[in-house]
């Protein structure tokens, strides 16, 4: 099971690393404006456990948005540009979508991303093989 959950995240391009215990974390650059005055990336982090015994995988995931230069802060997006964030939050994860389309000094960042795109596609993979699905809101107790 764990070669097919790999092989799907390898189409991110992204890392996939083997932490402390078993724990698998895995990240990738959603998206990145670089301009003399200020830097921001976006990236998702998705962190996973596969326990045997239980026949278990216990999830979870966040993204992330770092910012370092001139005008870093708020909530709006730097430059000129617009952002939209639509989801609800459950037992079964965040659902809904986040994108966001802004220039500064001529670099455009534009993104859109679906929470449940990676979460999804990990349940099937670890239904298919007879695993239960877990997902977490915080990464405690994975």
């Amino acid at each position: 099971m764990l070669e097919e959950i790999k092989k799907y995240l390898d189409s991110f391009g992204g890392s996939l690393n083997e932490e402390k215990s078993g724990l698998w974390v895995f990240n990738y650059q959603v998206a990145q404006r670089d301009t003399a005055i200020n830097k921001t990336t976006v990236s998702f982090t998705a962190k996973f456990r596969i326990m045997e015994d239980q026949k278990l995988v216990k999830y979870t995931e966040i993204i992330k948005e770092a910012s370092s230069g001139l005008g870093v802060g708020g909530d709006m997006p730097m430059g000129i540009g617009s952002r939209a964030e639509a989801y609800k939050v459950g037992t079964e994860g965040r659902e809904g979508t986040v994108s966001e389309k802004s220039t500064l000094a001529g670099q455009t960042l534009e993104y859109k991303i679906d929470y449940k795109e990676v979460r999804n596609s990990i349940k099937q993979i670890a239904e298919k093989n007879g695993y239960k699905f877990k997902y977490k809101i915080l990464p405690f107790g994975l």
